[in-house]
């Protein structure tokens, strides 16, 4: 004689949770637009203000208002666009345009004390991880408007640096979908 026990979905249905004791949000993602003002010896050399995208994701840990994510974002902080002749020898009779980017990549493991619920959720955060900072030229043929991008000959990282980076924030978090 053979027996069996009755599969998991065969016992007695349990009554749902009680809707105080599923969290409102079990994880966030987000976007932001971030600004970068040079500080020190980068501000001798830099114009302006730099801009860039950060994106968030995070996921709650259990049922406390502790959230662990990934920040990652890139920065841009200047670029110069000229038009040179190709050589000496050809002279000015083949323009390239030369550009140089200058930017900021960075990406920070992040722990945040933030309430689970509501449409405001203001929150305090650790972050660490590293920024990557690089300058890259491209020299590519000048676009007359017979295409979208034009093409690339050359490119080059002219200068590039790794850093470990950490800090603290505060900000508010506004709920748009749910």
């Amino acid at each position: 004689m053979l027996t069996a026990t009755p599969a998991a979905g065969q016992g007695e249905l349990a009554p749902p949770p009680a809707a105080d004791s599923v969290p409102a949000v079990s994880g966030q993602v987000n976007l932001r637009g971030t600004v970068g003002i040079p500080r020190g010896g980068l501000r001798n050399n830099i114009s302006g203000v730099g801009g860039g995208l950060h994106g968030y994701i995070g996921g709650w840990i259990g049922r406390r208002p502790l959230l662990v994510g990934l920040d990652l974002g890139i920065l841009n902080y200047g670029r110069t666009t000229d038009q040179v002749p190709f050589s000496r020898t050809v002279g000015p009779r083949v323009p390239v345009e030369v550009s140089t980017n200058n930017n900021v990549v960075e990406a920070h493991l992040s722990l945040r004390l933030q309430p689970r619920t509501g449409r405001f959720r203001p929150y305090v955060e650790g972050l660490a991880g590293f920024k990557y900072l690089f300058t890259r030229t491209t020299v590519g043929d000048e676009d007359f408007g017979n295409d979208e991008l034009g093409d690339d000959i050359a490119e080059s990282t002219n200068y590039d640096d790794f850093a470990l980076s950490g800090g603290a924030g505060a900000g508010i978090d506004v709920r748009v979908y749910q």
